[in-house]
């Protein structure tokens, strides 16, 4: 049986203050033994973390099999890399099978983008714009990784026996998925953060040669139809959330960009020859 939005925004508050508290007593309760962990043992546990979240994911939601989309995903994706600041993690992209309009990252280097959102994009630059702020998201890096291991496995353990009453993305949202760096650092995922991961990401699509225009225009049509879209567009809102003050500071930031000797194209055309398979569907 389906529970209402309602209803399962409601238990899934009440499930997160549970995790939240077991994680922090979990993590002060280890704090003074884990003082001295090094650097490279951090950036290793961070990548034994997302690799049992990645491995929770694919196991609930398929990954999309059209190998032409795929590739041209990835392909975005990966020409804004050699502008990101953390050279060091081995990025993946992954297409989600899921009509919602979702995207997130995970430690370790995991962007992820459902289909639901690449229907939802207009064009190249809305899509490059989508996978930019999910890189600019994994440049700040938690230091407790080296706490949270068991504590991950648990609550990815959890999720999984949730996930029929919440379904797929829901179930993301308990796994941490959207608020991974937040909930090992005992703190909820704020504006401030995305709004980091913004000014980022609009140096990366300059940078590659998307047009960083198409940044403000995707995040003001998710302001403009999210509320239209609720139940599609529930879960990304929730960690992406967007207010007046979020586009003030990303138009702020666009005027600032050096884009002398500088001109862009979205690609429209194509954008809709790569993605021709979601509309065939």
């Amino acid at each position: 049986m389906r529970i209402s939005v309602g209803q399962e925004n409601q238990v899934l508050r009440v499930i997160s203050l549970i995790l939240i508290a077991c994680l922090t007593f979990s993590c002060s309760s280890s704090r003074g033994s884990s003082a001295n962990i090094t650097t490279s043992q951090t950036y290793l546990n961070e990548l034994e973390t997302g690799k049992t979240i990645h491995q929770s994911i694919i196991s609930r939601i398929p990954l999309y099999q059209d190998a032409e989309l795929v590739s041209y995903v990835k392909e975005i994706g990966k020409s804004m890399l050699p502008y990101v600041k953390r050279q060091e993690l081995p990025y993946q992209f992954y297409v989600l099978d899921d009509q919602r309009i979702y995207a997130t990252s995970a430690p370790g280097g995991y962007v992820y983008i459902t289909t639901g959102m690449i229907l939802f994009v207009k064009d190249e630059a809305q899509l490059a714009a989508v996978l930019a702020h999910e890189l600019g998201e994994l440049q700040f890096p938690s230091n407790d990784f080296s706490y949270g291991k068991k504590i991950f496995q648990n609550v990815v353990q959890g999720a999984s026996m949730a996930a029929p009453m919440f379904g797929s993305i829901g179930a993301l949202v308990m796994v941490g998925l959207v608020g991974t760096y937040a909930i090992v650092n005992h703190k909820p995922s704020d504006e401030k953060k995305v709004r980091k991961a913004d000014k980022a990401a609009l140096d990366y699509m300059r940078s590659a040669g998307h047009d960083p225009q198409g940044y403000l225009n995707f995040v003001q049509t998710v302001q403009t139809e999210g509320m239209i879209r609720g139940d599609e567009m529930h879960d990304y809102l929730e960690s992406r959330p967007v207010s007046d003050k979020r586009i003030f500071e990303i138009e702020k930031t666009f005027k600032h960009l050096p884009l002398e000797d500088q001109s862009f194209d979205v690609h429209r055309e194509n954008f809709i020859l790569k993605t021709r398979a979601l509309h065939l569907n």
